[in-house]
């Protein structure tokens, strides 16, 4: 059985070719859950491209998102929601939404504020405001918010920013030298050829894996090489392998120097060792996922859940990410957001009979009860009180002689 990991690295080299330019952070995983969230609802064609981008069927990526969301990492802070306003969908939608793993968050689509508070408490304050607009025609959204705010399990060293060396070394105000503890290694790639590979952990158990390869290579490739190396790193195989310096010619490589001097070690042994200096950086991204792969076709399924006389409907797709890598962590946030609006036919010339009732002299009221209620977590369903007697009784009456 192929791993959740494998898939997911498979989609990030796609997704990061697709969506990031120039510098920029975004999250896969929080495209992937999206996809995999709505994928047992396609069909046809939809579903085919929805599953090839997943890398696996409908059912079994909707069945490990909910897994990654109701057992998340000890590192990473993780959430789905799914909200709706059911006046505007057919009877496909409850059906759809009636599947949906326990802990996708559902209920009525948020106020803009709402959503916002949304966003900002699930990403521990690093994204305040909800990437997509919410209006009174939003029938649908899908969203996701992935956090985590990680401590090495042994800080980098500062150095001089012209230790980078490049085009860096001109303008990076901090640079950080690999400690000791950290794995550093040159390895050899399908993607990109011969890359550099710097690996820093957290105490709970996050690797982030930097890879820089030569000078031309396209980003993309280097997206993909890094995703050869993460499956080395955590053992689930994969294209990359590790160099060993005694191959490599002296002198200058793709991005590092090999060099060669006598020094004093014990046992006389031959020695190797990979040193590594890095940039600290952050980002930050809002980046629109109308073109990332699969998100068409969810376009496409999520139209179906409307009513007839709802359609077309308006479609928004975004993800803001933020990030910052620093000498003593790491911390990352994004939240990912598709969302439907509900539209309209397009009007047409017709003869209107319209009445307007004023309610200019006294006139009656009457509050009745009932014996069901809308479930405020779901209220495309109803919820029964367990008061059949009550149901229909008129509890209130009056009668308006004086207008407030």
């Amino acid at each position: 059985m192929v791993a959740t990991s494998a898939l997911v690295t498979r989609f990030a080299g796609t997704f990061a070719a697709r969506c990031l330019s120039g510098h920029a952070v975004g999250s896969p995983l929080g495209l992937w859950v999206l996809l995999a969230t709505v994928a047992p609802a396609a069909g046809g064609a939809a579903r085919a491209e929805i599953e090839d981008v997943l890398g696996t069927t409908a059912d079994d990526a909707a069945a490990r998102a909910a897994e990654l969301v109701a057992s998340p990492h000890p590192a990473v802070a993780a959430a789905v929601a799914v909200w709706a306003e059911p006046r505007y969908l057919a009877p496909a939608f409850r059906r759809w939404a009636d599947g949906l793993g326990g802990g996708v968050e559902t209920g009525p689509v948020p106020t803009p504020e709402q959503a916002d508070a949304w966003a900002c408490g699930r990403t521990r304050g690093l994204v305040p405001n909800f990437p997509v607009q919410l209006t009174p025609a939003t029938a649908v959204v899908l969203a996701s918010a992935l956090a985590t705010d990680i401590a090495w399990t042994e800080p980098f060293d500062e150095t001089a920013p012209s230790a980078l060396g490049g085009a860096f070394g001109d303008v990076a105000t901090t640079a950080l030298a690999a400690p000791a503890g950290h794995r550093r290694f040159l390895a050899r790639t399908t993607a990109a050829a011969d890359v550099g590979v710097h690996v820093a952990t957290s105490h709970d158990g996050l690797h982030v894996i930097s890879v820089v390869a030569d000078h031309g290579v396209e980003s993309a490739a280097v997206h993909a090489a890094a995703g050869e190396v993460a499956h080395l790193v955590t053992g689930h195989g994969g294209g990359a392998v590790v160099l060993r310096l005694a191959d490599l010619p002296l002198g200058t490589g793709p991005a590092w120097t090999v060099t060669e001097a006598p020094e004093r070690v014990a046992g006389g042994a031959p020695v190797e060792v990979v040193d590594a200096v890095l940039p600290a950086w952050r980002a930050s991204t809002d980046v629109d996922l109308s073109g990332a792969p699969g998100v068409r076709a969810a376009f496409e399924t999520l139209e179906r859940f409307l009513r007839p006389d709802a359609r077309p409907a308006a479609f928004e797709a975004r993800q803001v990410a933020v990030a910052s890598y620093r000498k003593d962590g790491f911390e990352a946030a994004a939240v990912t957001a598709i969302a439907m609006r509900a539209g309209a036919a397009a009007p047409v010339e017709a003869l209107v009979r319209r009445a307007t009732i004023r309610f200019d002299r006294p006139y009656a009221v009457l509050a009745v009860a009932m014996d069901r209620v809308p479930d405020p977590e779901r209220p495309w369903t109803t919820t029964d009180l367990g008061r059949p007697a009550w149901d229909g009784v008129p509890v209130f009456s009056a009668w308006v002689a004086v207008p407030g």
